[in-house]
């Protein structure tokens, strides 16, 4: 039988899973500084290679996103650390299994440009900042001990993804391998995400778990104050009117409308990072904006938001946590060779095209946000936005609203989300 590729990837945490079929070190990105004076204070070139690759990811990111809004209720995930994840195990595929992988994460380069961009987009978004925020980013792989992993993919992954090797004994300890591998993400998302891998997914069978986990704290650069914040009526997705605690506050955001679509861009101290909502004007409106969502579809949307407005915004509070198992979502999706264990071809990562398959995507995310900002998979200091003279505008998000964290100087989707009930 084949062993199992298992696959972590991200506070929001996920699990990838390699199994065979016969035939410890760290990485952690850590940054937490004051704020600068401008959002454009510095103008930095970036390498359209890069530029490339956060484009893929962003069309992977709603690609995704349509297929798991087909579901009710709200929704909330990290395309981001799902692509990272994926982009290392894409490091050792080969065949119909790379082909199908690149395809499904809109990969427009040559390999080795691929993992040498996002080497460089991880230190865009998480290290060249002067922010105000905490944005951390883990990689790790976890090997079975004495299994004969090449070292040219261990050295690729170390090098462009800071993931280094760590043995462990899956095929006689998988319960204390799995316990590791918790502990770790655990750690890492400063224990908001716990028991990422459930019990029975690592067997004796599993040979490679690599895993991704990014922890966001944000404070928003106009922060709301919690004596304005008062119980008020959400109207969810089947009508029913629900009482919540609705932040409020009247300040300067950009802002626009678009196609009966509102948007609001809320910025984190510092203006690195930023929360994009897309409030449709009724529930149909929404569907219809899933639907259809892209990136091209979405650029009229960012674009509307281009202009400052004095807003009086009401926003409420609201706590998010999601679980996945993407086996069958990216399986649908077009990824299918790499599940099956007669065909998937892992041969980059031991040399042997039939030995290796993946056998499950886990992705776990967490969110909270309140009236200083925003955790996820998130936390750091608050800068008030001045005031001055600008249009006027009110902006009541008491019904259902797709959101997106980004980072500003990359466009990157890092957390994409629907609120569709804040109590659930």
């Amino acid at each position: 039988m084949k062993y199992l590729i298992t696959r972590l990837a991200t506070i929001v945490a996920g699990l990838l899973t390699l199994t065979y079929q016969p035939g410890s070190r760290d990485s952690f990105l850590s940054f937490s500084v004051t704020s600068s004076e401008e959002i454009a204070s510095e103008i930095k070139m970036i390498d359209p290679d890069v530029t490339t690759i956060a484009d893929g990811n962003n069309r992977f990111a709603l690609d995704l996103y349509q297929h798991l809004s087909q579901t009710q209720g709200n929704l909330f995930f990290s395309p981001y650390s799902l692509s990272t994840a994926l982009a290392m195990t894409y490091a050792g595929a080969a065949g119909q299994t790379a082909e199908e992988m690149a395809d499904l994460l809109h990969f427009r380069l040559p390999s080795p440009a691929i993992h040498s961009a996002f080497s460089q987009l991880a230190n865009l978004i998480a290290l060249d900042k002067s922010a105000g925020y905490k944005l951390q980013i883990a990689n790790r792989l976890w090997g079975q001990q004495n299994y004969g992993f090449l070292a040219s993919f261990m050295n690729l992954t170390q090098e462009y993804y800071g993931s280094p090797f760590a043995e462990v004994d899956f095929q006689h300890q998988p319960d204390l391998a799995r316990d590791t591998i918790n502990e770790w993400i655990a750690q890492k998302t400063e224990e908001n995400i716990k028991d990422l891998i459930p019990e029975g997914v690592l067997n004796n069978s599993t040979r490679l778990v690599l895993t991704n986990a990014i922890y966001f704290e944000g404070n928003w650069l106009s922060p709301f104050q919690s004596q304005y914040t008062e119980e008020n009526l959400f109207t969810t997705e089947s009508g029913q009117q629900v009482i919540v605690p609705m932040m409020y506050q009247k300040n300067r955001f950009w802002y626009g409308s678009y196609d009966g679509v509102e948007v609001l861009r809320l910025f984190y101290v510092d203006y690195g990072l930023s929360m994009l909502i897309l409030l449709p004007n009724s529930l149909e409106r929404l569907g219809q904006l899933e639907q259809n969502l892209s990136v091209e579809t979405l650029q009229p949307f960012i674009n509307c938001a281009d202009q400052e407005y004095m807003v009086e915004l009401w926003l409420p509070k609201f706590k998010m946590t999601a679980e996945f198992d993407l086996k069958q979502t990216l399986f649908q999706m077009g990824m299918a060779t790499a599940f099956n264990p007669e065909a998937a071809n892992f041969a980059g990562m031991n040399g042997n095209p039939g030995d290796l398959y993946l056998s499950t995507v886990v992705h776990k995310a967490f969110l909270n946000v309140n009236e200083v900002g925003t955790e996820a998979g998130g936390a750091s200091g608050v800068i008030a936005a001045s005031r001055s003279t600008a249009p006027t505008t009110t902006f009541r998000a008491d019904h259902p609203f797709i959101f997106l964290i980004q980072d500003n100087e990359s466009d990157s989707i890092l957390f994409i989300g629907r609120l569709m009930n804040p109590l659930n």
